[in-house]
């Protein structure tokens, strides 16, 4: 009986609990909503009599940046090479007299004949005294640079080639045409 009697309290104790703790929102707003309909809202026409003046100047303390403008050589011209000198083997008017081991510089490996012709022209066209070649190796396509006889020039050409961009470029050894 005494165990019936303590929860029966409890649960007493509890509704009256949560019903005084229960907010109620409808009064509040009720009662914003009749002082603006009677013409009492004083919040908002206090706001808008607030006014903010700014007093404070900033123009002493703004400085004017001056960026250079960056220019830049055109690609393929000698100004950016510091003193490189460009290979005088002008191969359109040689012939080729035969074939012997040297040193070429891969540019690309593609399987798509568009993109190797595409690179192909680009680097003629940026480095006009090398020759390009494009090797098909089933099933890719590669571009390659010049015919060196020494490794020391190959590599000071696949180093002009990183400094335009192809940071994939290497030094392969592969037959070369000599010409006469």
């Amino acid at each position: 009986m005494l165990k019936l009697i303590v929860n029966y309290f409890s649960v007493l104790v509890l509704y009256f609990l949560m019903i005084s703790c229960s907010a109620s929102t409808g009064s509040r707003y009720e009662n914003e909503n009749s002082q603006i309909k009677n013409g009492k809202n004083q919040i908002n026409t206090e706001k808008d009599k607030e006014q903010i003046v700014e007093d404070f100047d900033i123009s002493p303390y703004k400085t004017k940046i001056v960026i250079p403008e960056k220019t830049t050589p055109k690609t393929g011209s000698d100004e950016i090479w510091f003193n490189y000198k460009q290979n005088s083997n002008d191969t359109k008017n040689k012939t080729i007299v035969g074939n012997a081991d040297g040193y070429r510089v891969l540019i690309l490996i593609t399987d798509n004949l568009d993109e190797a012709n595409q690179l192909r022209s680009e680097i003629y066209f940026n480095n006009k005294s090398e020759e390009v070649y494009i090797d098909f190796e089933p099933p890719f396509y590669k571009v390659k640079l010049g015919d060196y006889e020494n490794e020391r020039s190959a590599n000071d050409m696949r180093f002009k080639l990183n400094q335009q961009g192809y940071k994939d470029a290497k030094v392969i050894k592969d037959k070369i045409n000599k010409f006469e």
